[in-house]
């Protein structure tokens, strides 16, 4: 190929390359969006985009809705459109479940005076810059809607004593919401043993699917003699939380600098928000991650090298930040190339004064390794992804319900009418069932002595 050839081949690329390190500097850009990742049905909610026109002049800005479950977006709806150079310059379209007050809405900032279940779902601002240009620019983010049960759970039955009964058998319920209630027995203060808890969400079968709300119930079954109560009774409590999931992923790349020579590596450092692919990745840790929130925040790396030798000893600590008042301490988990990291590269740190969380990650960068958890046999082509996957609960609110049991001191005649009274939760005692099979016996044998005697 000839220079002059080369040169006129090349041109567009440069040019393409050019414009994009221009439109670095001086093009339209979205800075920040903000949507509530949460809130509780009723709550107001503001939505807010941020944009910086550089050498632009602004044209519009607009806001969609989709699913919560959409991926591609072709069927959101636009619900609020600000264009500068109209005269009003805001128009507003209906869309389930948003309810825009307009007095309060101007340019990227919109004001959701309410909220319902259908307000949930994906938020995105698109700015569109004037003429000549018309660059447009789009972010998105995801709200949840919480709905929370009026009343606390419910216990059924509500026997307060007892007689001779071999077990105590009883139920836990809480009403239709959202997250689910998570329902957990203890027997005087001490949680039950899981061999007498057994979950039974299969029999709301009122919940409608459709609306996101779901019930939860639990039994509690135990047998007396291995639960002894001190003082001839029983301090039963169920308690239900409603928590929401939130993680967050960090993520390193380590590849050869060279494709051509596997003398040395280099490391790339990326934080932020990783949507995880199916397969054996952050899934195998959290299969119902549907109702885990994603966010950015504190999640950091640190033992980070600019670059690797082969053999080199990798040691990583990743740490959480802090936690949210009300929430559980973080979740770690070191992932390579999206499966999880053995136990024997892994050491844990005891969790400091502020809730911080620790996880450090060990290996070495020999053959072994990357025959083991590359893609790639091949030292001078395999790439290894570490990621850091964080996982917390914030607390929405809780409850329980408490309910007492006193074992009384009664004859086997008082203690059978209390069985049958509560024979739909408790177990009848043995006794009275060998008593009642006594008396058949004695019973027949009597009938066939009176037949012998009259032949």
């Amino acid at each position: 190929m000839l220079p002059m050839d080369l040169i006129i081949v090349s041109l567009p690329y440069s040019l393409m390359v050019f414009i994009f390190q221009l439109c670095m500097i001086d093009c339209l850009k979205i800075k920040s969006i903000y949507v509530p990742k949460a809130i509780t049905i009723g709550e107001s909610a503001w939505l807010n985009c941020s944009y910086e026109l550089e050498n632009d002049n602004l044209y519009s800005i607009t806001w969609f809705k989709a699913n919560l479950l959409e991926i591609n977006l072709n069927n959101k709806r636009q619900f609020y459109r600000y264009v500068h150079n109209e005269v009003p310059p805001t128009t507003t379209y209906e869309t389930p479940g948003v309810h825009i007050d307009e007095t309060k809405s101007n340019r990227g900032s919109v004001y959701l005076y309410k909220s319902n279940l259908t307000t949930e779902g994906k938020y995105i601002c698109e700015v569109i810059a004037d003429s000549p240009s018309f660059q447009t620019v789009t972010r998105t983010d995801d709200m949840r809607v919480h709905y929370l049960p009026e009343k606390g759970p419910t216990i059924s039955p509500t026997t307060s004593t007892i007689g001779n009964v071999d077990f105590i058998n009883v139920t836990c319920k809480s009403g239709p919401s959202k997250p689910k209630a998570r329902l957990s027995w203890y027997i005087n203060e001490t949680p039950a043993p899981k061999q007498y808890v057994y979950d039974e969400d299969y029999l709301n079968v009122s919940d409608d699917p459709s609306n996101g709300l779901r019930s939860s119930q639990i039994r509690l079954l135990f047998p007396i003699y291995q639960n002894n109560p001190k003082d001839n009774y029983y301090r039963l409590r169920c308690e239900s939380q409603f928590v929401q999931s939130f993680s967050e992923v960090a993520q390193i790349s380590i590849k050869p600098v060279n494709q051509r020579s596997n003398d040395s590596f280099t490391s790339v450092f990326q934080v932020g928000l990783i949507r995880s692919s199916s397969g054996r990745g952050i899934e195998s840790i959290n299969p119902t991650n549907d109702s885990i929130i994603n966010k950015e925040g504190d999640l950091r790396i640190e033992g980070l090298k600019s670059s690797y030798q082969p053999r080199d000893r990798v040691n990583l600590t990743c740490q959480s930040g802090k936690s949210p008042v009300h929430s559980t301490p973080t979740k770690l988990t070191w992932l390579i190339n999206n499966i999880e990291a053995t136990r024997d590269m892994i050491q844990t740190h005891p969790i400091d004064s502020l809730n911080n969380t620790k996880l450090s990650l060990m290996f070495n960068l020999n053959q072994s390794f990357f025959t083991k958890w590359s893609d790639l046999n091949d030292l001078k082509r395999s790439k290894i992804v570490l990621k850091c996957y964080a996982l917390y609960e914030e607390i929405l609110f809780q409850s329980s319900k408490e309910q007492t049991i006193r074992k009384t001191r009664e004859s086997k005649s008082e203690s059978a009418a209390v069985n049958t009274a509560d024979q739909v939760t408790m177990g009848s005692g043995s006794g009275n069932v060998l008593h009642g099979s006594l008396l058949r016996v004695n019973q027949l044998i009597t009938i066939l002595i009176t037949i012998m005697i009259i032949l």
